[in-house]
């Protein structure tokens, strides 16, 4: 079963570069998988979530016969491979290193903010672009 990932949560990044999971949501030794995203944030998945995305995309693409429609789906699926930065199992206590990388180029410090959007987390490094993030995705009614 899919693991449903909801919720607003806010995060320490210890001194090792580590943030803690929601247990509730995410169980230890789980396979994570941390992709770039947007200047705002990045994100974490699931390893076998994410093959399952890929996966489907994959099926979707072996189904249809339109060239552009083919063009498009391998170019999601190019763009999802090629924004992965590194996979990491978690351990015992639900700890995950962040990447240097990301921690260097979202210039992380203290902590982060995990916004839970189904099937993965979008991980912003201040409350200053978590708040970003929702002015420029608020659907006005």
């Amino acid at each position: 079963m899919d693991t449903k990932m909801y919720g607003i949560f806010e995060r320490s990044i210890d001194s090792k570069g580590r943030i803690i999971l929601p247990n509730k949501l995410v169980k230890p030794n789980t396979e994570i998988v941390f992709l770039k995203d947007s200047e705002l944030e990045f994100k974490i998945y699931l390893l076998k979530q994410l093959e399952q995305i890929i996966e489907k995309y994959k099926n979707i693409y072996h189904q249809t016969f339109e060239v552009e429609k083919r063009k498009q789906i391998d170019e999601t699926i190019e763009s999802i491979i090629l924004n992965i930065v590194d996979t990491y199992e978690l351990d015992e206590q639900n700890r995950a290193v962040i990447p240097k990388l990301l921690r260097k180029e979202y210039e992380l410090s203290d902590n982060v903010i995990l916004n839970g959007l189904y099937d993965h987390f979008k991980v912003f490094p201040s409350e200053i672009k978590y708040k970003e993030y929702i002015k420029r995705s608020t659907i006005k009614f």
